[in-house]
């Protein structure tokens, strides 16, 4: 948007406009792109922390998690992926369930990971632009006596703020996952069928 703006200027002013203009749009590109890593970067170093604190039980450590998707993950809009056409189907009560739970069943799922990553180290291995508002980050992560794991974050830019909407490792999505799982059991259960057991599952 901004090198358009500047081009058009360009065009209006017949000015010596343009070099200055790509440098600064270059520059803001990167400065972007360099939050986005260093947002990451700060995310999983602080996750790491909290898995390695002894003085947090199991259940400590899964609300504190719980709170880092409900404050730094784009949960809305992945709830919206991941519900598909039933996002205009469920009533507004049935989508506060369901993100409630959406959120409940990412902790449940990947709990039982968690402690494989206490001697983890987190790296930051390049940083895409994909869109004026959305960024993909790609991190490597280093556990003793186990291959690196490569993983891409998703990074979205809503209101001025920087949120994860999706995580892919070995070019598999987390919310493509989720989306399929939870399509199949719309499908399977109907719309009250789903959310009664879905609610039963994770909606504590």
């Amino acid at each position: 948007m901004l090198r358009y703006r500047f081009c058009f200027v360009f065009v209006i002013l017949l000015s010596a406009l343009t070099p200055t203009s790509s440098v600064a749009a270059a520059t803001a590109e990167a400065s972007v792109a360099q939050q986005c890593g260093s947002f990451v970067s700060a995310l999983a170093n602080r996750a790491i922390e909290i898995i390695n604190d002894p003085k947090l039980s199991e259940e400590e450590i899964k609300n504190r998690i719980k709170e880092i998707l409900v404050s730094d993950f784009s949960i809305e809009s992945m709830c919206v992926f991941t519900m598909g056409k039933y996002n205009k189907v469920l009533s507004v009560p049935q989508k506060e369930e369901f993100r409630r739970g959406f959120i409940n069943m990412l902790v449940k799922l990947y709990a039982s990971n968690f402690k494989e990553y206490r001697a983890a180290k987190f790296t930051v291995v390049d940083i895409k632009k994909k869109t004026d508002s959305l960024y993909l980050v790609n991190s490597r992560v280093s556990i003793p006596g186990k291959s690196n794991v490569k993983i891409t974050w998703s990074v979205t830019i809503e209101n001025g703020k920087l949120r994860i909407c999706d995580a892919t490792q070995d070019e598999v999505s987390v919310r493509q996952i989720q989306r399929a799982e939870i399509q199949s059991g719309f499908a399977e259960k109907g719309v009250d069928g789903f959310m009664k057991a879905f609610v039963t599952n994770y909606g504590k």
